[in-house]
């Protein structure tokens, strides 16, 4: 008796599982790529959903603010982010140019050289020419991200063409 154990496929054997593996590739493949639609989808969605709540300043701009005026005067933000080539991007135009009117009309030339000698006097006033003009700072951003959205318009076009597949 032989001890030695072989096992030939037969044709059919082979055939069906060549199907049934191939039935598996195909099935693996739509859940994947229904997956990867969702997944997509939702991350839109997310998107969307960050663009229009994190609008809030308070929680979102102010530290930044903060951070944007720390160790500068309000002369070198405007050399640094209001030059002819940059003077409509959202930076200069909502945030650092409200500030620089609203310290010139509380403060005269010679206040304001004064302020800009002592850098933490000068961030604290700035912060406060902030919180004077905050309501025009968000009409401004909101503005500004009213025209970035409307590319999610085309994005929004994609989605639903994906989404009928």
């Amino acid at each position: 008796m032989d001890t030695h154990l072989s096992y030939d496929m037969s044709t059919q054997e082979m055939l069906i599982y060549g199907v049934v593996g191939l039935v598996a590739i195909i099935i693996i493949f739509r859940v994947l790529k229904t997956l990867v639609k969702w997944v997509f989808i939702a991350a839109i969605l997310f998107g969307l959903y960050w663009l229009y709540t994190s609008g809030s300043l308070d929680g979102l701009v102010e530290p930044q603010m903060e951070k944007l005026f720390s160790n500068t005067t309000i002369s070198q933000l405007m050399d640094q982010h209001c030059t002819p080539d940059k003077a409509d991007k959202a930076k200069c135009k909502c945030l650092i140019t409200p500030v620089y009117i609203d310290l010139n009309q509380r403060f005269t030339k010679t206040q304001i050289r004064e302020l800009e000698a002592n850098k933490k006097q000068m961030v604290d006033e700035m912060m406060t020419s902030f919180s004077n003009v905050k309501s025009d700072v968000k009409d401004c951003l909101g503005d500004k991200k009213d025209d970035k959205l409307k590319w999610v318009d085309k994005l929004k076009g994609i989605v639903d063409l994906l989404s009928k597949e």
